[in-house]
């Protein structure tokens, strides 16, 4: 629901943010868990955040080719190509309801998009037409496009700018508490959402609290 920070500067909403990772796409968070969905067992354990290599990768500072040479190395994989598929296991599938909310936004003539953190195997994998929530989302904006990630204050300056909208008339929702107390600190209607619970139900709510959406 809406919290002190956010009621006291209730403004139209003109776009809704979504993070991608934990908030409309379920992943693996650990190595360990994206390895044993690829069917292997080696003993590598930790989280995402352990490989500083995937932040770079994110931003665009280190190619393709060189993030997965050092994820081979790291997981201790045969090739770069199986490192590849490990790195997509990281993403498992929608979650459910959330096209369903984004087309309700979009039918509503709201302006639907991402900011995430992601990177180009990712990103592709994300638009193959395996995941329809993200085909269904008016505006993109991604890291490694970017050159940019949050939580930098830039990455949401950046966004302002494609979705032609002023800070108070943002709702962003993300899992990383980091990245919405930045989103915050711009002006933005932001909110942390739990990803080990139904993320389309705990938007909804907040969107009909906001206003966007009417009540049931």
């Amino acid at each position: 629901m809406i919290d002190e920070i956010n009621r006291d500067s209730i403004k139209v909403v003109r776009a809704v943010a979504f993070d991608i990772g934990g908030v409309l796409i379920e992943i693996n968070r650990n190595w360990e868990d994206a390895l044993f969905a690829a069917g292997i067992r080696n003993g590598v354990v930790g989280t995402l955040a352990a490989f500083p290599a995937m932040d770079e990768f994110q931003l665009g500072a280190i190619s393709e080719d060189e993030y997965l040479e050092h994820l081979q190395g790291f997981l201790r994989l045969d090739s770069r190509e199986q490192a590849l598929h490990v790195h997509n296991l990281i993403l498992k599938h929608p979650y459910p309801g959330t096209l369903e909310l984004i087309e309700e936004l979009n039918e509503r003539g709201v302006v639907t998009a991402c900011l995430s953190n992601t990177n180009s195997p990712h990103w592709v994998k994300m638009r193959s037409g395996e995941f329809p929530n993200i085909d269904a989302l008016q505006l993109t904006a991604v890291s490694q496009e970017l050159n940019l990630s949050k939580p930098d204050p830039a990455i949401f300056e950046a966004f302002e700018s494609l979705a032609n909208a002023r800070p108070c008339e943002i709702v962003f929702f993300d899992d990383m508490e980091d990245n919405v107390e930045a989103a915050r600190e711009r002006g933005w209607r932001a909110y942390w959402i739990d990803h080990s619970r139904d993320t389309a139900e705990q938007m909804e709510l907040i969107l009909i609290a906001e206003g966007v959406l009417p009540a049931p």
